[in-house]
């Protein structure tokens, strides 16, 4: 495996799970009592657009937070955008 370098790091408040958030635009979900992926998100990237000629691009992941409840996690990064994740489910919404 590789890994880009953390960029935001957070705990939840339930102790049970850590996210991770990278250079690389992505997102990831960890089992805080034995350090196993829960979960991978290609969270701040932009995927190629051949007919305009753009390249794939990532954006590095500024801040992570969980709410009370460990249940919503909310991601931002250098594209401008907040993304809300539920239930292993994405939710986006401008900056």
């Amino acid at each position: 495996h590789s890994f880009a370098p953390f960029s935001a790091v957070t705990y939840a408040p339930s102790g049970l799970s850590i996210a991770t958030g990278s250079d690389d635009g992505t997102v990831k979900m960890w089992d805080a009592s034995n350090g196993d992926m829960k979960a991978h998100f290609l969270a701040h990237i932009r995927p190629a657009d051949e007919g305009r000629r753009q390249p794939k691009k990532a954006f590095p992941v500024h801040a992570l937070c969980y709410d009370k409840s460990s249940t919503k996690l909310v991601s931002c990064s250098a594209d401008g955008t907040l993304k809300y994740w539920l239930r292993m489910v994405k939710e986006e919404g401008g900056m």
